[in-house]
């Protein structure tokens, strides 16, 4: 550092030199006239003089470079440089201590300044929009994360900052746009993905989402088993959407992909039976419901069950279900499922035999319910009646009737269509 401060000292003593010969030089008049090996220069004594220093400054300078000593210029401008970037650095931090202390102003100040002393503005530029953002100034970040789309290198960075932009703002169009863009430029970012798959999900484009979940599994950010099940819920909502539109066979093919890929999911395989009994092929549609209730028993896959046959006695309705009983003995809905269609047939018997504990071990409204019916069909005493219906009165209502009125319907089976990061439908 001495020896820096040294040689700057030398230069500017030499500068100095130089702008006093250069003013004494202005004063001096007349000609002067020299001869060197037979060669005569003549002129203004000004000029002359000029010459001279100007040849001595360029014969000093040869001498300079070959001795080395122009290292100095270099160590000198380095310095000047070293100290920008440090000052940048040093901006930086500032400005990454005030978002963190939520003081978005003096974050935008300190980016800024940054983005100003830094050779490369990716990061303060970055920086500079997350500061605006969080000074609520959303114009001017959603100005710089557009200036950041200019640039290869930033591209991603300001797509992303848009599209966040745009949820936040609940402009989902605008999102998904920017959502598809950030996705061309970085395919395999879990985050875009995630977003651009919900987006397209929640408006219904069922064919982009579905090219979303097969990017997915290229960018290895989904296994095959959870893409099959989004694939399924996917086939299932355009299923539903066809068959509204009335297109049937559409509809159908829809329904059986989604069976296919996800054989245990409830709302596909109650829909694919129901577009499949449309069409009479009722026998299909029982060896999908039942290999359905075999994987994930569920009441709607009950009432499409009932629903094949037409005008069917309860005894008769009794005998047929043995077929899906079977498919998942000593389940819980399939006890419930016995015990009602039992209640239902007079069996009061084999209704108390289906539930077993179940009253007293998973006591639901639908089970303690159920009791006090068979207790008043076998004409027990109407205080044990009333206290099961007391029972049910307090009892967690547990899982839907398979018969009862208001079922679930494809609204809800739309539901479950499930998020890029949410828990597999069933």
């Amino acid at each position: 550092m001495l020896s820096l401060i040294i040689r700057i000292g030398v230069w500017i003593a030499v500068l100095g030199a130089l702008l006093l010969a250069a003013r004494w030089l202005s004063g001096l008049e007349g000609q002067t006239v020299i001869e060197i090996a037979g060669y005569r220069i003549g002129g203004p004594t000004v000029l002359i003089l000029g010459l001279f220093i100007a040849l001595f400054a360029v014969v000093w300078l040869i001498i300079a470079a070959l001795r080395g000593t122009l290292g100095s210029f270099s160590d000198f401008f380095g310095f000047l440089a070293r100290r920008r970037h440090q000052r940048g650095l040093e901006a930086m931090s500032k400005s990454l201590i005030a978002v963190a202390e939520g003081d978005g102003r003096t974050a935008l100040r300190h980016a800024e300044n940054a983005a100003r002393l830094l050779e490369d503005p990716t990061l303060p530029r970055l920086l500079s929009a997350q500061a605006a953002k969080l000074a609520g100034d959303n114009v001017r970040a959603e100005r710089l994360f557009e200036e950041m789309l200019e640039a290869d290198e930033t591209r991603f960075l300001g797509l992303r900052g848009l599209l966040k932009q745009a949820l936040e703002q609940d402009k989902t169009e605008r999102a998904l746009r920017f959502a598809e863009r950030a996705h061309t430029a970085r395919p395999k970012d879990p985050e875009v993905l995630g977003i651009m798959f919900d987006l397209q999900r929640d408006k219904g484009h069922w064919a982009a989402a579905k090219q979303t979940v097969a990017s997915g599994v290229k960018a290895r950010q989904l296994t095959k088993d959870v893409s099959d099940r989004r694939l399924a819920v996917l086939n299932l909502s355009d299923a539903i959407d066809q068959e509204r539109a009335g297109k049937s066979s559409e509809a159908l093919k829809s329904a059986l992909e989604a069976v296919r890929l996800a054989p245990g999911l409830s709302p596909a395989a109650a829909v694919a039976a129901r577009l499949l009994r449309a069409s009479g092929e009722e026998r299909k549609a029982s060896r999908i419901l039942i290999n359905a209730w075999r994987q994930s028993p569920n009441p709607e896959l009950a009432r499409e069950f009932a629903r094949l046959v037409a005008d069917e006695k309860p005894m008769d309705r009794l005998v047929r279900f043995e077929k899906l009983f079977a498919a998942k003995p000593g389940d819980t809905e399939t006890r419930l499922l016995q015990a009602e269609l039992a209640l239902e047939a007079e069996k009061y018997d084999l209704a108390r035999e289906a539930l077993g504990d179940l009253p007293e071990t998973a006591p639901t409204a639908r089970a303690c319910a159920m009791m006090a019916a068979i207790e008043q069909g076998q004409a027990n005493d109407e205080t044990v009646v009333r206290a099961w219906l007391s029972k049910a009165a307090a009892a967690p209502r547990g899982g839907a009737g398979a018969w009862g009125a208001g079922g679930a319907g494809d609204e809800v089976w739309r539901r479950t269509c499930g998020r890029w990061g949410g828990e597999d439908p069933r």
